[in-house]
């Protein structure tokens, strides 16, 4: 875990969160997992529930790789760009809501630097301009809406190669059992991390496909 402390012009609050397998507690994944508590990621403070949610595809995509999950690799990365999207058009539209209000220099350097957005935003020469260079972001945006759409539906595509069942309840206490039963470990939920659990399940894995080769 590490510490993320996020600084702009005010002080805002610095948060904790788990981000990899091998500091997560097991029983933080299940309520990742099986419930979306995407909040069980945080450790101390607070922070916006996008960084929560992309934690968690971070971590989630680790867990796939230590399971060696290949299914849903490519469903995992377009979540992120999905995601990534997301925040890219809620916090441009923000921004240009509090710039048609307010001109700022700061605000329309963010916009510039961070975003890529092209104009002279020269509200202080020329207002009209100033209002068109406004629009053709607001108009870029809308470019990211589609897509933004088109994103969503291969998602739709990928979440169709599923059965579309929901993750049972008890599936981490399950696979835990089976674990136990397999390789003859005593496993304590509480104490095991995602790390340690996925290497439990790598060696369940080889046990079945040995058995299954006979």
């Amino acid at each position: 875990m590490r510490n993320r402390v996020r600084q702009m012009d005010t002080q805002l609050p610095t948060y904790k969160v788990y981000e990899t397998c091998s500091k997560m507690p097991l029983t933080v994944f299940e309520a990742c997992f099986i419930n979306k508590e995407y909040k069980a990621l945080l450790i101390e403070g607070t922070c916006p529930d996008e960084v929560l949610e992309s934690v968690w595809l971070t971590i989630y995509s680790e867990y796939c790789e230590l399971t060696d999950d290949s299914q849903v690799k490519g469903m995992i990365k377009l979540q992120k760009k999905i995601l990534s999207l997301k925040m890219r058009i809620s916090a441009i539209t923000a921004i240009i809501k509090m710039l048609w209000l307010i001109p700022d220099d700061k605000l329309i350097s963010y916009l510039k630097d961070t975003f890529k957005c092209r104009g002279d935003f020269n509200y202080k020469e020329n207002k009209d301009q100033y209002h068109r260079d406004l629009t053709a972001v607001i108009n870029m945006t809308n470019g990211d809406a589609m897509q933004l759409n088109s994103l969503n539906k291969q998602l739709e595509k990928y979440s169709g190669l599923s059965d579309g069942k929901p993750v049972s309840k008890s599936f981490i206490d399950d696979m835990l059992v089976y674990i136990q039963e397999c390789i003859k470990v005593f496993i304590v939920k509480e104490q095991c991390s995602v790390s340690m659990f996925c290497s439990y399940l790598k060696r369940v894995k080889k046990i079945t496909e040995r058995a299954n080769a006979r």
